[in-house]
């Protein structure tokens, strides 16, 4: 191994590339394929399920991850978006508005000179 191999960057295309579609493979397996170190590979693979190109699943002890197929990826892409998130707030700031206000009206009224110590401290 040359020294411009040692210190090339793995990118995830080269990670992709070192899968099989359809097999599942371990972080150890592919770490030895692109001949890394786990971590890196690790950090790789975390972004690949983040972007839905791969998936992840437990085997045992370990984890195991699969190259998706465009269908599966397509399938798992439009069943986890999140529609709740698309949503606008309204009302948010009323609500805080009229909730301070029900609180500034409970509370007693603070006497008009500092030094007055005669009961004016709600805790009396």
């Amino acid at each position: 191994m040359s020294n411009a191999e040692k210190h090339a960057i793995v990118t995830v295309e080269t990670v992709l590339a070192s899968m099989t579609p359809g097999e599942s493979h371990t972080v150890r397996e592919i770490a030895r394929r692109v001949k890394r170190g786990v971590p890196s590979v690790q950090t790789l693979l975390t972004e690949c399920v983040a972007r839905r190109t791969v998936r992840k699943a437990h085997a045992g002890k370990r984890h195991v991850y699969w190259l998706l197929t465009a269908e599966e990826a397509d399938r798992l892409g439009r069943a986890d978006l999140p529609t709740w998130s698309e949503a606008v707030l309204e009302g948010y700031d009323a609500a805080n508005r009229r909730f301070q206000e029900a609180c500034m009206a409970s509370r007693r009224p603070l006497s008009d000179s500092p030094d007055d110590n005669t009961g004016s401290r709600p805790d009396d």
